[in-house]
């Protein structure tokens, strides 16, 4: 046993001086001085094509971006007249949908009769899916009471050995 533990340690001690000298020798290729250190490569010259289209489309932008401002400046001109002059705002766009209350207390009667109808409905069809499951229920027992008997006519029909 002392043989083995003594190999195992002198193992363990060789792993670790090759891992130091590895370890040594990649850092002393990593600390390269700056005068060895590689260049950047020039930046590859762009595409003509691409560039010429992205000068327009900020040509477009900057159109656009004018405009915007343009159009927030008179914005903000018109709201300032508006609350100088004192005038009350702009009414509504739209009128109500229901203008009397005797057509909106007839559309809420006739949604909440649908609603009962269907409430109904949900009931009897609950109902009837009961009603279903017991029948199904009923004809897998009676089925069962068949091949009983027909296992058993069987049965006594075979001859005795």
């Amino acid at each position: 046993m002392p043989y083995t533990l003594t190999v195992w340690g002198l193992w363990m001690i060789g792993a670790a001086v090759i891992g130091l000298v590895i370890g040594w020798l990649l850092g002393r290729r990593g600390n390269l001085p700056v005068d060895d250190a590689p260049r950047p490569t020039a930046p590859a010259t762009p595409a003509t094509p691409e560039v010429e289209r992205l000068r327009a489309k900020v040509a477009q932008l900057e159109g656009v971006a004018i405009e915007r401002d343009r159009l927030e400046w008179e914005l903000a001109e018109a709201r300032s007249k508006a609350l100088s002059a004192g005038t009350s705002p702009a009414p509504a766009v739209f009128a109500p949908v229901v203008e009397d209350d005797g057509a909106l207390a007839a559309m809420t009667a006739e949604r909440d009769e649908w609603v009962a109808k269907a409430a109904a409905y949900e009931q009897v069809v609950g109902e009837l899916r009961v009603r279903a499951w017991n029948a199904e229920a009923k004809v897998g027992e009676l089925r069962q009471v068949v091949q009983t008997m027909q296992a058993a006519s069987r049965a006594a029909a075979a001859p005795a050995a």
